[in-house]
């Protein structure tokens, strides 16, 4: 069999190539279209039609590449020109997916094959699967609908499509927009080690200074974590809590709120079209979930659990707040009163503990646990890229490559916040040819000095682990159906298991062996702050466990709604957070105007995902804890029940061939500090 790897030629590709490729390939798909009648040919054969399928396979994913290729530079460079293209082709290839959706030949093609039985039945797996969740597609790309409403649906799809870019870039452009230079006293309190971060801060921004403070999230953690200046860490808490909404001051245009309420408003009109009582009803049809009522009563039973503890963290740092002059605890002082108060506690240094994590030493870590648990080898190798900071690696089993991936680590100016992975190219075998999955991982981690190796909080490092577990989801596939190799076709409330049962690693004794090596000395983290950072890992879990809980309810609930109006979106928030927050949150914090995950993502209804498959992959890893955590034998049964399958079946099938039984609680509330319930409860996974 011939293997393909396809990678972009970085060093030569513009905005004109890449609109040319996406733009041949809209015009050749609906070429390939144009050729399949209404009417099924009684002479052609079930395996004719699925050759067609096959040809359509193809082509869709020569137009995957090069526009998955346009919204990832769009991310990781920011320029105005793939702004402007993005613009430009997002509502064009919104319309050609319609069209996908709603053509009679293309549905009769599928339909074939799944109403000749002999046939199907003797399809793979992999393959059925891929049929039938194309013909499910098909009903939620408005095919049943009348022409009126399949017009209607498509002109839905486009604006929403449009929407949801604005969003994205409004937050972008608020981000970037507020910066201002800072004073000797307003830096009391920052590690000199973080000192550099916001001098580049003072350069990027062109200000007058030595330091500045930005809405970076590199910087603005630093500074509302280590600043002394209580004003400061208050102007930053509502400079960056305000960011898209028209209570930001730096720039009220940038106001997300009207957005926001017609993403809401055509979100329900398309979910009411398709026969659904609101988009929430529309969002669980393709999840592990069953209905809103199982997800919300998951989400209340987890606040419930959780406030207790969330209570007597708030309580602690009220107290400890105290001891550092603070009378009255306020939004804008916990991270900075809870960072003292866990040195305190645990005798833990922050700043001790990220010397001892650089990037590389964790990098190379994290490969040797990956190459032990799934007997895969990782290699560095030479390849066009995007930025200088960009990695670029293979991955093989044995002496056979079976996929590639880039790995872009460190901020910059331009560059979309947070961490993420794409899949860049999907695996696809077809008549004697591999074509072999290829992933983007990106994060922002604060770059090194110059000359210097970064060091990691841990955090980081745990968020580098939890983008490589999607990763590993991607590329570690045997599917070969490329609608559900690799993360393609997995339930979204389950596509987060992979890259949270990863994480774990990051908290165990050998595997914080292999990741870090002091900066200096080279030496890995000594017993005593080893010690110190296990016993502090539960530390304020309640705080935590609740904030995720308010967005996932805000989320769902949101989407339950009719229409509503900004003004009601806001008050939804706040009655969400009267109901779980144990925080009192000022009405300036107007989160859901940058919250990209439901506005500009794929998690609309379906934030709740995240505690949901922590519970799926905390029980996961109890089976390691259980037959040893580097266990090979353990993590190949991982990679064949889960990595490798992808979406060839359902996510609670491949949980149940790892694990031989359902998904229970007792890890998550184990692994959270909490006091262990009941083993099994009703509305779990």
């Amino acid at each position: 069999m011939i293997t393909t790897l396809n990678l972009p030629d970085f060093d030569q590709i513009t905005p004109e190539s890449v609109e040319t490729q996406i733009v041949q390939s809209i015009e050749a798909l609906k070429g390939f279209l144009s050729g399949l009648t209404n009417t099924i040919d009684e002479t052609r054969s079930s395996k004719a039609a699925l050759d067609l399928v096959f040809e359509l396979e193809a082509l869709e994913l020569k137009l995957e590449r090069p526009y998955g290729l346009m919204s990832h530079l769009n991310g990781v460079i920011g320029s105005s020109d793939y702004r402007e293209l993005r613009a430009r082709m997002q509502p064009m290839v919104s319309e050609l997916t319609t069209q996908l959706g709603q053509h009679e030949g293309l549905y009769k093609t599928f339909n074939q094959i799944k109403q000749d039985q002999p046939f199907f039945e003797g399809l793979s797996k992999d393959r059925k699967r891929s049929i039938d969740k194309s013909l499910k597609s098909f009903a939620l790309l408005g095919f049943e609908l009348d022409q009126a409403k399949r017009t209607e649906f498509g002109q839905i799809q486009t604006r929403l499509s449009e929407l949801s870019s604005q969003f994205s870039e409004q937050v972008l452009d608020a981000t970037q927009s507020y910066a201002r230079a800072l004073n000797a006293s307003e830096i009391k309190g920052v590690p000199t080690a973080r000192l550099d971060l916001l001098r580049a801060a003072a350069t990027e921004h062109k200000l007058q200074g030595e330091f500045a403070a930005s809405l970076s999230v590199p910087v603005y953690v630093t500074l509302m974590t280590y600043s002394e200046d209580r004003a400061l860490r208050e102007e930053l808490y509502h400079a960056y809590g305000s960011r898209a909404s028209s209570g930001f001051v730096p720039a009220p245009h940038l106001d997300n709120g009207p957005i926001m309420a017609e993403i809401l408003k055509l979100r329900h009109d398309k979910a009411q079209l398709l026969g659904f009582d609101h988009f929430a009803d529309l969002s669980l049809e393709l999840k592990m979930a069953t209905d809103t009522k199982q997800v919300e009563d998951f989400l209340e039973d987890l606040a419930v659990r959780a406030r207790p503890f969330a209570e007597q963290d708030l309580a602690e740092a009220r107290a400890f707040a105290k001891t550092l002059g603070i009378e009255e605890l306020e939004p804008w002082d916990l991270a900075f009163v809870s960072d003292q108060l866990k040195s305190e506690r645990f005798s833990f240094d922050s700043e001790a503990v990220r010397s001892y994590f650089t990037f590389e030493k964790v990098l190379s870590g994290l490969f040797t646990i990956a190459e032990r648990l799934f007997d895969i080898q990782i290699k560095a190798t030479s390849a066009p890229v995007w930025h200088p900071d960009v990695r670029f690696f293979k991955v093989f089993e044995g002496d056979q490559p079976i996929g590639a991936f880039y790995l872009d680590p460190f901020s910059r100016s331009g560059k979309r916040g947070g961490a993420w992975m794409n899949g860049f190219d999907s695996r696809f075998a077809r008549a004697g040819e591999l074509n072999l999955p290829v992933a983007f991982l990106v994060c922002n981690f604060a770059p090194p000095s110059a000359g210097a190796d970064a060091c990691l909080t841990h955090g980081e490092v745990t968020t580098l682990f939890h983008e490589f577990g999607h990763g590993l989801h991607h590329l570690l596939t045997k599917v070969d159906a490329p609608g559900v190799s690799g993360i393609n076709g997995v339930e979204w409330d389950a596509v987060e298991l992979p890259s949270q049962l990863m994480e774990n690693w990051a908290w165990d004794a050998e595997g914080i062996r292999l990741i870090s090596a002091h900066e200096t000395t080279k030496e890995s983290l000594p017993a005593d702050l080893l010690e110190a950072m296990l016993s502090a890992r539960h530390f304020q879990s309640g705080l935590q466990a609740l904030r995720q809980v308010e967005f996932a309810l805000f989320d769902l609930r949101l989407h339950k709604q009719g229409p509503v109006s900004e003004a009601q979106i806001d008050d939804l928030m706040a009655k969400v957070r009267a109901q779980v927050s144990v925080l009192k949150i000022p009405p300036s914090n107007r989160f859901a105007h940058s919250f990209s995950h439901v506005f500009a993502g794929g998690y609309a209804a379906g934030y709740y995902s995240y505690k949901w498959a922590e519970l799926l992959a905390f029980d996961a890893f109890e089976r390691f804890e259980e037959e040893g955590v580097f266990s090979s034998v353990v993590g190949s049964d991982l990679k064949n029940a889960i990595l490798s399958r992808g979406g060839s079946g359902s996510a609670a099938e491949h949980f149940m061939a790892f694990r031989g039984r359902e998904p229970r609680l007792d890890a998550l509330l184990r692994h959270s500090g909490w006091a262990v319930g009941a083993a099994e409860i009703s509305h779990a996974p």
